[in-house]
């Protein structure tokens, strides 16, 4: 009897047990996956920083050039921001035709246009 401990749940909590560090590598590798994904998230990397860069200044909530607010699409993620079809149509044709931004203003490069239209036609489809 004097083998057996008295406090069995003190034992418990003290013994580690088998296969702890298999969660433990789990959890972080989830968390390292989570993280990649959000770090190749096209709309946080290059569509919220072009619609920053080029189109916040006009399309605000104060200044809604042409009735468009661009506000709520930069305060939101991926997911919802894609469900928002008729403002991506109206920026979409503004900046294909390059009507948008207008000219004298900071003006985007081909090179930037590109993969901003390519997901906002991606979204349009979906």
């Amino acid at each position: 009897m004097e083998n057996f401990p008295v406090n069995l749940a003190y034992e418990v909590v003290k013994t580690p047990r088998k296969g702890g560090g298999i969660y433990s590598i789990f959890i972080l590798l989830c968390m390292v996956a989570i993280s990649a994904l959000r770090a190749e998230d096209p709309y946080e990397q290059t569509i919220k920083p072009f619609l920053e860069n080029y189109c916040a200044a006009c399309h605000n909530e104060q200044a809604k050039a042409g009735g468009l607010d661009i506000t709520p699409l930069l305060k939101m993620r991926a997911t919802q921001a894609s469900k928002e079809k008729k403002e991506w149509e109206k920026i979409y044709e503004k900046v294909s035709t390059g009507e948008m931004p207008k000219k004298g203003a900071l003006l985007p490069t081909g090179e930037e246009i590109a993969p901003v239209l390519e997901w906002i036609a991606v979204q349009l489809k979906r």
